[in-house]
C-alpha cells in the first residue's frame, strides 16, 4: 500500500471571509497539501476524505478533540482549505494549538500535525 504524503498549515480564519460558519464555531482553517508517493497532487478528494483532530492548550485535559469539516475547497492541484467547527470556547483559548490531519483515499493514508499559537 503507497501512502499520501501530507502537509499542513493551521491559519487563524476569523474574518477572513468565512463569517456564515462562524456561529458554529469556526476559527481555524486548514490549508493542507496532498500529493502521492511520487509527488504527484491528489486532486478532487472531498471533505470526508478528511480527519482533523486539535489538542487545545488546556493543562489539565491533554486529549485530541474532534474539528468538524463543513468546508473542503480545492485552491490548486492537491491543496485544500479546510475549514472546521468545534466548541469556540476552546479554540480562542490563548497558546499553541497543535493539528492533527488525516487524509484516506483508496486505501491510501497520509497524516500531518502543525500548530497556531493565538
Amino acid at each position: 500500500m503507497s501512502r499520501l504524503i501530507v502537509e499542513a498549515e493551521a491559519v487563524n480564519a476569523w474574518g477572513q471571509g468565512i463569517e456564515e460558519f462562524e456561529r458554529e464555531g469556526v476559527g481555524r482553517a486548514l490549508v493542507v497539501s496532498v500529493t502521492n508517493a511520487d509527488g504527484e497532487p491528489v486532486k478532487e478528494l472531498g471533505g470526508g476524505a478528511f480527519d482533523a483532530y486539535f489538542l487545545p492548550p488546556t493543562p489539565s485535559a491533554l486529549s485530541f478533540e474532534k474539528l468538524h469539516i463543513v468546508h473542503a475547497d480545492e485552491q490548486r492541484p492537491g491543496v485544500y482549505i479546510l475549514i472546521g467547527t468545534a466548541s469556540p470556547q476552546k479554540l480562542v483559548l490563548a497558546g499553541k494549538h497543535v493539528f492533527a490531519v488525516m487524509v484516506f483515499k483508496s486505501g491510501r493514508m497520509g497524516q500531518a500535525l502543525t500548530s497556531l499559537t493565538v
